[in-house]
């Protein structure tokens, strides 16, 4: 009997054992995957850009939107990183450590509006440059994604730019956003 119970133990253990090794090869091939493709040519070249959470400046006061902000901002913040990566416009510093460095700021102040405290997060993160994106709520009707680039050593803004748009929906958000990245990427084969 003891030898049945110590048979179905190491069964089970080598069974873990199993299911633990899967798990690691399966984490490894993704972290390895994705520093392929973050050093792959397709990057060779590109500036290491730190890529801020879109901010909303609202002038509307429209408290009931408030919860669909917050969604939107997530939601478009992290299509607006993985859109730049594919369309390679910038080395985009997004790894896990620099973005919960990001988020742990932000929830103590706006990463934003606090004289040059992005600069300080983006060279503590090996960028280069950090862009500053925000969206300027006019109305209901009309909104403007800002974006803005500025140099980490210099504190210079190499680049800013409005993306006027209509309406509050998800669509004209892709739409504005997408149209911003093609845009950024023809201006920036001219820096």
């Amino acid at each position: 009997m003891k030898t049945f119970v110590l048979q179905k133990k190491s069964q089970g253990i080598l069974q873990l054992f199993r299911s633990i090794f899967t798990i690691l090869l399966f984490l490894s091939t993704q972290l390895s995957f994705g520093e392929e493709l973050n050093t792959s040519p397709k990057f060779e070249g590109l500036i290491e850009t730190f890529v801020l959470d879109i901010d909303l400046v609202d002038n509307t006061n429209d408290e009931s939107q408030k919860e669909n902000n917050a969604l939107l901002l997530e939601k478009f913040s992290k299509i607006f990183r993985e859109q730049l990566k594919q369309e390679a416009v910038f080395k985009v510093v997004d790894d896990e450590k620099s973005m919960a460095l990001m988020k742990k700021i932000a929830r103590k102040q706006s990463l934003h509006r606090c004289s040059g405290c992005e600069l300080a997060l983006g060279e503590k993160v090996g960028a280069k440059q950090v862009l500053v994106p925000w969206i300027v709520r006019i109305s209901a009707r009309i909104q403007t994604l800002m974006i803005e680039i500025r140099d980490v050593e210099t504190s210079t803004v190499l680049f800013k730019k409005p993306y006027v748009f209509k309406g509050s929906t998800e669509k004209a958000w892709m739409h504005t956003i997408l149209f911003a990245i093609q845009d950024l990427k023809r201006e920036m084969k001219e820096f």
